[in-house]
């Protein structure tokens, strides 16, 4: 009688109406960027590969120019995606790895001190204790028993490690703070973008930046990705990763580093239509008013039977709610609508619906069962151009 538990049609799109996905409006106003990213990525590969394929020469280098690659590669879907707090947090990562390529490449002792503190990573490795509890007893003793292999297998240079750099040299390889470093190498250009990415890192307050914005006399919040960050991350990552390579390069002169590098700057002189692109997406897709808070949802099928749902108008979401404490008026109403609805099942069941919908905005509120099914908002309401709800105009509320 009433719809089964079931996915909606489609991922509802939590950030305005139906079909806006984010990714699909990128790739449709700017084909370009995949194909300007994909071919800087094919450009690279004869370096990349060249480069780490002399990991052993250059040890430090090629773990930093690795780690560096990788996150070029996922800030492509990133920004593809418009998931721009997820991209600047790669984009803060490529500047780091700018700072340490510089830093590691400088001397052999700075290379040195940098792979000296790999084993760290095998000590926080053996402190990470969260979800073993979810495992069964054998799969457990053996994830630990693991972890305190690995940490037998360097115990012992760690230990010297600290002697040698002093206690602090557990927290971070480098003995100087970031800003320093990025003056000591001529890379202070970054810092400020460096600053803005830490506020997503940290959680600051700051972080909300593009998920809030005052519409009207409200402040209106958004969930999920922030749109309006990913030119920042785009330029900056590009930037960075632009360093890593000209750094790279000096270590190994011997390979081609100018396809990848012309590549990157095709990537780099198109920010401005990114730019463009990316703030018109997120114009349509804030909303010009408010959005509708969720509201409650009576269904009454033909027979009276009634159910209630926590319905979402954002997500197009509707799930299945307890019954709510009535105050005397409206349990009557409702009392009174249901009869109606099973003496007069042809005013309110156009279009082979099988249950009218009843709902309700401040003035009664339900709260999903802890059990409760999901269903799309269009498997329960009525579309506009079908029989409208029903109204409470006779005890005075207003409501669809």
């Amino acid at each position: 009688m009433f719809p089964q538990s079931s996915p909606p049609p489609d991922t509802p799109d939590l950030l305005s109406h139906e079909g806006a996905r984010i990714e699909d409006r990128v790739a449709d106003r700017a084909p370009w960027f995949g194909f300007l990213y994909h071919n800087a990525l094919i450009a690279g590969q004869p370096f990349i590969s060249g480069f780490l394929n002399k990991g052993d020469v250059h040890r430090a280098a090629s773990v930093v120019f690795n780690q560096a690659s990788s996150d070029f590669i996922n800030l492509w879907s990133e920004l593809a995606d418009g998931n721009g707090r997820s991209a600047v947090r790669t984009a803060r990562s490529l500047i780091e790895h700018a700072v340490n390529m510089a830093d590691v490449v400088s001397n052999s002792s700075r290379a040195e001190r940098y792979m000296d503190h790999l084993g760290f990573a095998a000590e926080f490795l053996n402190e990470f204790e969260l979800g073993l509890d979810t495992l069964k007893r054998s799969e457990r003793r053996k994830a630990k028993e693991q972890r305190r292999h690995g940490l037998r297998k360097v115990a012992s240079q760690l230990v010297g490690h600290l002697g040698r750099y002093g206690k602090g040299f557990r927290a971070s390889w480098s003995e100087m703070n970031l800003k320093d470093r990025t003056v000591k190498f001529q890379l202070d250009e970054f810092y400020p973008a460096y600053r803005l990415c830490s506020l997503f890192i940290h959680g600051a307050s700051g972080g909300e930046l593009g998920l809030s914005r005052q519409i009207g006399d409200q402040r209106v919040i958004r969930t999920g990705p922030a749109i309006h960050l990913c030119p920042f991350a785009y330029i900056t990552g590009i930037r960075a990763m632009q360093e890593v390579l000209k750094q790279a390069s000096i270590v190994e002169p011997t390979l081609d580093s100018s396809p990848f590098s012309d590549a990157l700057e095709n990537l780099a002189k198109a920010w401005p239509l990114y730019v463009e692109v990316m703030n018109k997406i997120d114009r349509e897709i804030w909303p010009d008013t408010p959005p509708p808070p969720p509201m409650t949802v009576l269904a009454i099928a033909q027979n009276g039977t009634q159910r209630w749902y926590w319905h979402n108008p954002v997500a197009q979401a509707l799930i299945e709610a307890e019954p709510p404490e009535l105050e005397e008026k409206f349990r009557r109403s409702v009392d009174e609508i249901t009869q109606e609805v099973k003496r007069n099942p042809g005013r309110f069941f156009s279009n082979d619906r099988r249950f009218a919908t009843v709902t309700f905005f401040d003035h009664v509120r339900v709260v999903p069962k802890r059990d409760g099914r999901m269903v799309h908002a269009s498997a329960i309401l009525l579309r506009p151009h079908e029989h409208q709800h029903i109204r409470w105009d006779q005890f005075g509320q207003s409501g669809d």
